[in-house]
């Protein structure tokens, strides 16, 4: 179902965003990376066929997902460095790598703080209003 998404997406010339992402048994159970590249894998198979189309890949934990508790920024960087090597090894040219999962002002910056995540993927804080406007006063 990815992969069909992926190709549709690529097809219309738009930019593909790939959220990846564990549960919480997945991360008590040293799963994170097993399940990161194997939802990774199936667009990446796609990517093959466009060669120099742009992706986004957001990892977003599933289990930090609406429910107001983030990742702790040191662990995301070290899944966000993975998906970057997988990547380059993928021969993937252009990419962003971001994170989500309960992103909000009052912890954006500790995520953006590492050039490797280079961006982040709001969620609920999206519709509070006071919440964007903080945000934006960031930058």
């Amino acid at each position: 179902m990815v992969a069909d998404k992926m190709r549709r997406v690529l097809e219309n010339n738009l930019t593909p965003v790939l959220c990846v992402g564990e549960t919480w048994e997945e991360r008590q159970n040293n799963f994170t990376q097993n399940v990161v590249k194997r939802q990774l894998d199936a667009g990446l198979l796609v990517m093959r066929d466009f060669p120099e189309a742009k992706l986004i890949v957001a990892y977003e934990p599933v289990w930090a997902i609406g429910t107001g508790k983030a990742d702790e920024p040191k662990d995301s960087l070290v899944v966000i460095k993975y998906i970057r090597n997988l990547l380059q090894e993928a021969n993937i040219k252009e990419y962003l790598t971001i994170y989500g999962g309960s992103v909000s002002s009052k912890n954006i910056l500790d995520f953006l703080i590492y050039s490797e995540i280079e961006g982040a993927l709001i969620g609920s804080a999206g519709v509070d209003i006071e919440d964007i406007k903080k945000m934006l006063q960031i930058f």
